[in-house]
């Protein structure tokens, strides 16, 4: 359905929009990559499990050879290593190679492999590095519960690892659109709209900008995850 109203904008836009393009180098930009279709692919996937395997390296190598680009959606994690909240980007790298459908295809296939061997992972956390996982998981939701300001880097951080809990089945409580949901509610545009258009009260030593955007993002977080409990136990 996306892909019908992808071509039929397209088609309307063309109408009425003249586009820079040649019949042997389709459509032509600013950057010679991303002749051709003119089109910019990307999916965000989470690898939690991949990442704790120290598998990135090597698939970011594997995606290279597709000519596809594997990058951290939010910036790596302090130190560098895995990316914030292990939520990574996979994007075209050059557009001149086949048609879109060619395109959508190859990167439709690369997420397909990726999404079975994250979760081939995933079974072997949770069986071999149950401890690991349940510790990473459990700081995770704690750390939020607890938390008085929250920065945006261990916000992120944390929904990605309360994510990994729901997905390995050690958390109940929550679902994928409200995590999805919830990485849109914690950004600082997001927290700058509903300061200005709200009539939020905060303690009163809370006076920067700063410090309202860090406990707004705290308040929040908590009252995601208000229902999300541990299964079983620790």
């Amino acid at each position: 359905e996306f892909r019908r109203v992808l071509f039929r904008s397209d088609k309307q836009l063309q109408k009425r929009i003249q586009f820079a393009a040649s019949y042997d180098f389709g459509y032509l930009t600013s950057r010679l990559e991303d002749a051709g279709s003119g089109m910019k692919l990307f999916a965000r996937l989470h690898l939690p499990s991949l990442a704790a395997e120290k598998k990135i390296s090597r698939l970011a190598t594997e995606l290279t050879a597709l000519e596809l680009s594997l990058t951290a959606s939010y910036g790596s994690a302090s130190g560098g290593g895995a990316a914030l909240g292990y939520y990574y980007d996979i994007s075209s790298i050059n557009s001149q190679t086949g048609t879109e459908f060619d395109q959508l295809a190859q990167i439709a296939s690369a997420v397909k492999k990726i999404t079975e061997t994250e979760r081939n992972a995933r079974n072997n956390c949770k069986e071999n590095m149950k401890s690991f996982v349940k510790n990473h998981i459990c700081r995770a939701l704690a750390l939020a519960r607890a938390s008085i300001f929250m920065p945006l880097r261990e916000a992120v951080d944390i929904v990605g690892g309360v994510k990994w809990g729901l997905d390995i089945g050690f958390l109940e409580g929550a679902n994928d659109s409200d995590l999805y949901a919830l990485l849109y509610r914690i950004q600082e545009a997001h927290l700058e709209y509903v300061l200005k258009n709200g009539s939020l009260t905060f303690e009163k030593d809370i006076e920067t900008t700063v410090m309202k955007n860090e406990r707004l993002r705290a308040l929040i977080l908590q009252e995601a995850f208000q229902k999300i409990q541990i299964i079983g136990g620790v």
